[in-house]
């Protein structure tokens, strides 16, 4: 309430304020407007002194007598008045006061300025002077002052009247000493008269702007005042609202609440939640100190900790109170800083944790034991996985030798048919060597796909990322199945998208061709009329790569859905009876899966029973600029018929250990007359190579007593064939070991078993580079 009459009291004081400037500034515009006027008035009497000074130290100025200009009357005491110049111009003489009085009256007439000459005794009536002027003229002479100010009225309006003594100077006595005037005797006054019209009028508008614009700050600022009182009344209510909220929180709070005084270490403020945690009353806690109910601190901790709340604001922290009854209880405490009365005080809220505590001791003993069997469960994880390590080691080099061992024996047996056929002139015994090649191609199939799986299994597979064109891809795949196809009266539909046509790609055309290989095979397969239909388009895969989705359709037996789960697993068919009827081992889908996961894609199928299917999948791929595709053309020349024309003769040692894979890599060599040196053994192939000079060497890998890489490596250091080409003949199948190869010293690899026409064209192609060598040392 004492706040609120505080306001009226503001509006009354700033009420007399205002009051006081405006009284103080009509008083000083009035004084500056007055001031304006004197000098206005004085500069034009310094004037017309000047004037007249000028004209008095002269004697006078002469002037035509014209109509309008006469002998002046009251001069003719003084000689010379009138004379004639000598070419006949008539001139008479104004003494200073008559040039005065025309050049004044003229500036009345043009500015309303009237400036005049009187005294008590004067030569012209005009200048008698007037009720104002008479008794001013009577102090002068008596020497009260030698100028006076004052506001009359002329004419009705009011002037400024100015006055000041005129004194006799030499050159007066010449019209004034006939009045008895000598020099220094105050003979008059010199007045003028300044209009104050213009000037009351600024002082009324400068008075009236200085009301309004008073006025307006005089609202301005009861309007602050009333804004005020209102928001100051706003406040108070929130402020009591907030109180209202405090007592209430601070009452209902589930947490023990009190206002600590530091000054005097009491409990100032306190909740009945407090009481009831430590189970005092009222008149008890308000007798307590902080070493009362937190026995574990010192007084020193205490100060501390106060000082830290003081200088940071607030802080939390986890404490033990006793109780009335001498428990200790756990708390959580937080405590913040706060001002009020102007008086810093801590505010401290603290809930009872000791159940929590327990629990987490509980918890803790828990953990630890935990913490145990975590850590035998990890030396037991880690005894796994060790194992876990050396049976995969153990099953790669399984894969290897079994890749070694298994395609050594294929390549003999594959060698010796092809080399039968050769030489077979009965034509049953030519379809029966057939048979059995085609067999020996179908066992060679299945160790390639369990070799393939054991490899994306171990995460040991790698696709190549080299140029190809898709048209390539899709003419050997035609070539391919079209014979059989035809052999089943199906047709055989092998269609690029136009947009694919000439297209290029960054890819491994070799696993990308066995994927489209295992689906038109298994298309042809298990479809006995109609046609199968292999298609390529774009497709949007949400990347900045190729998307390409590849379709291979058929007018087959078709897939239940049942059956279609299964179809991606590892020696899963659609169900028994198709492994019966058709054969086969069920890997074909399953690496196809796997490899299309590799390059980015998926792959899947769309059939029902009796209706066909539809294989998808689709790849990732770099699609190559037009510009800079690499153009490459097939020889029309097979590479036997180029051995046997551009190298016959030409020298190629074999190193080979075992006996029947000699004979049929000889045997291959011979027939396209080549001349062929044989080493058994890395050791030999170093004796040969250092007493003969070769064009090639064809190297086995893996051989007794010293196999093919420590043998290449001897030979590249020191031999007649350091730059000979070396081609490696190896059964194994992972990449590493190709590596291997290459990281030794060879040129390149030729697989087991050999094909013949692979063999050939590595052969035409290294003896080729060969002799574009130059000659070796």
């Amino acid at each position: 309430m004492k706040s609120q009459r505080m306001f009226p009291f503001a509006a009354i004081v700033w009420t007399g304020v205002l009051a006081a400037s405006v009284a103080w500034n009509i008083h000083h515009v009035r004084q500056e407007t007055m001031d304006m006027a004197y000098a206005e008035a004085r500069a034009n009497l310094n004037k017309d002194i000047s004037f007249r000074r000028w004209a008095t130290g002269h004697g006078g100025v002469f002037v035509p007598i014209t109509e309008t200009q006469r002998s002046v009357p009251f001069l003719s005491h003084v000689p010379g008045r009138d004379v004639t110049t000598q070419d006949g111009r008539e001139l008479t003489l104004l003494n200073p006061a008559s040039v005065l009085r025309q050049v004044m009256d003229r500036y009345s007439e043009e500015y309303g300025i009237r400036g005049r000459i009187t005294g008590l005794r004067y030569l012209n009536p005009g200048n008698a002077p007037d009720d104002w002027e008479r008794p001013r003229l009577e102090a002068f002479t008596r020497g009260e002052g030698t100028e006076v100010w004052g506001i009359a009225d002329i004419d009705g309006k009011p002037h400024l009247r100015y006055l000041r003594a005129m004194f006799m100077e030499p050159g007066c006595e010449l019209c004034h000493a006939i009045l008895g005037y000598k020099t220094g005797d105050m003979r008059g006054a010199t007045g003028l008269s300044l209009p104050l019209e213009p000037y009351y009028a600024k002082l009324d508008h400068d008075m009236l702007f200085l009301g309004g614009s008073h006025g307006l700050i005089w609202l301005i600022g009861l309007t602050g005042i009333g804004w005020a009182r209102r928001s100051h009344a706003r406040h108070e209510a929130e402020r009591s609202r907030g109180e209202m909220r405090f007592r209430m929180l601070f009452e209902n709070s589930r947490d023990g609440i009190l206002i600590y005084d530091p000054d005097i270490d009491r409990f100032v403020e306190f909740n009945d939640v407090a009481c009831a945690q430590l189970g005092y009353s009222r008149d008890e806690f308000a007798q307590l100190s902080v070493a009362d109910i937190e026995p574990g601190g010192s007084p020193a901790q205490t100060r501390e900790r106060i000082a830290s709340v003081r200088e940071r604001g607030w802080d939390s922290f986890e404490t033990r109170h006793r109780t009335k009854d001498g428990e200790l209880r756990n708390m959580s405490v937080t405590a913040q800083s706060l001002m009020l009365d102007d008086r810093t005080l801590i505010q401290v809220s603290f809930r009872d944790i000791t159940e929590r505590k327990q629990s987490e001791l509980e918890l803790e003993r828990h953990r630890n034991h935990l913490e145990d069997l975590v850590a035998n469960r990890t030396t037991q994880l880690q005894l796994a996985k060790d194992a876990a390590e050396a049976a995969n080691r153990a099953k790669s080099t399984f894969l290897a030798n079994m890749s070694h061992e298994l395609r050594t024996p294929m390549n003999g047996i594959m060698g010796m048919v092809a080399l039968a056929r050769r030489r077979m002139g009965d034509p049953a015994g030519v379809v029966q060597l057939d048979k059995a090649m085609a067999s020996a191609d179908h066992l060679l199939g299945i160790i390639n796909d369990i070799l393939d799986l054991s490899k994306i299994e171990a995460e040991r597979m790698t696709l190549e990322h080299g140029e190809f064109a898709l048209d390539t891809v899709f003419e050997q795949l035609a070539s391919l199945f079209g014979q059989r196809a035809a052999e089943k009266g199906l047709a055989l539909r092998v269609e690029l998208a136009p947009e694919l046509v000439g297209q290029h790609f960054l890819g491994d055309p070799l696993r990308l061709g066995q994927i489209l290989i295992n689906l038109v095979g298994n298309a042809i397969k298990f479809t006995e009329r109609g046609e199968v239909a292999v298609h390529a388009r774009w497709v949007d895969l949400g990347t900045a790569d190729a998307g390409l989705r590849f379709e291979v359709s058929d007018t087959g037996i078709g897939i239940a859905q049942a059956g279609q789960q299964r179809l991606f697993s590892a020696f899963e068919q659609a169900d028994g009876s198709t492994t019966r009827k058709y054969g086969g081992t069920g890997l074909g889908l399953a690496i196809s899966k796997r490899l299309a996961g590799l390059m980015g894609g998926t792959i899947g199928v769309d059939s029902s029973a009796g209706h066909g299917s539809t294989f998808w999948f689709t790849a990732r791929l770099d699609r190559v600029d037009a510009s800079n595709a690499t153009t490459t053309h097939a020889a029309a020349e097979a590479p036997e018929a180029r051995l046997r024309r551009d190298h016959a003769g030409s020298r190629i040692l074999l190193v080979e250990d075992e006996p029947i894979n000699q004979e049929v890599s000889r045997c291959l060599m011979e027939d396209v007359g080549l001349r062929v040196d044989q080493a058994e053994n890395g050791i030999r192939a170093i004796e040969l190579a250092r007493t003969m000079r070769y064009d090639l060497i064809l190297m086995d890998v893996q051989m007794p007593e010293m196999n093919g890489l420590d043998a290449t490596r001897a030979i590249r250091e020191d031999s007649l064939n350091t730059t000979t080409p070396i081609l490696a003949m190896t059964a194994n199948a992972f990449a590493e070991d190709r590596q291997a190869c290459l990281d030794a010293g060879m040129d390149d690899h030729v697989g087991k078993p050999v094909v013949p026409d692979v063999m050939y064209e590595r052969l035409c192609e290294w003896l080729t580079r060969a002799g574009a060598r130059s000659p070796q040392a």
